[in-house]
Order: structure tokens, then C-alpha cells, then sequence
């Protein structure tokens, strides 16, 4: 008879119902805010990319303008200074490397 009284009463029932309110406001909030962060996530992914590809195609073009006779000159300056930001090979052919010793 307690429990009938209990589960029966106007606070009771008000309080359940704000619950599940609550509980349903928060995973759609949640659910919104994923699909949101996921697409911006996504949008800065390909910012991110399309710049490095900016930079590095701008780094070749500068390098296919130079004069073949400078191109040489210049790599060394950069390497001596520390280098680009990508690793700059414009030959037309295989240059031999001795491989690193074992370590």
C-alpha cells in the first residue's frame, strides 16, 4: 500500500518526468555536439593539407625556376642553414648513397 501511495504521488511522478527530460536533453546535446566537433575536426584536416600541399608545390616551383647552373648554389645555402621544410631532390637521375653503418 506504501509503495502504491509512493509511486502514485503529483512530486514523484514530476520528479521522474524531469529526469528523463534531462537525460533525453542531454544525449541529444551530446549527439549534436559530436556530429558538430566531427565536422569541424574534418574541415581543419583538410585546411591542414591543402596548405602543406600549397607549400610544398610552391617550394618545387620555386626550385624549377631557378637556373639549373644556381639550383646547386641555393640547395647548399639551405642545407648550410638548415634546410626547408621538405626534403628537395629535382634530379634526373639516381645519385649512389652509402648506406648508414649499423647502429
Amino acid at each position: 500500500m506504501k509503495i502504491k501511495r509512493w509511486t502514485g504521488s503529483l512530486v514523484v511522478r514530476t520528479s521522474v518526468f524531469l529526469l528523463l527530460v534531462i537525460i533525453l536533453a542531454q544525449v541529444l546535446s551530446g549527439i549534436i555536439w559530436y556530429q558538430h566537433a566531427s565536422e569541424r575536426d574534418k574541415e581543419g584536416l583538410t585546411t591542414t593539407v591543402k596548405s602543406l600541399a600549397l607549400s610544398a608545390s610552391s617550394t618545387i616551383a620555386f626550385f624549377q625556376t631557378l637556373p639549373s647552373e644556381y639550383r646547386h648554389l641555393v640547395l647548399n645555402q639551405l642545407r648550410n642553414m638548415g634546410g626547408t621544410r621538405f626534403f628537395v631532390s629535382l634530379n634526373n637521375h639516381q645519385i649512389d648513397v652509402d648506406p648508414l653503418p649499423e647502429s
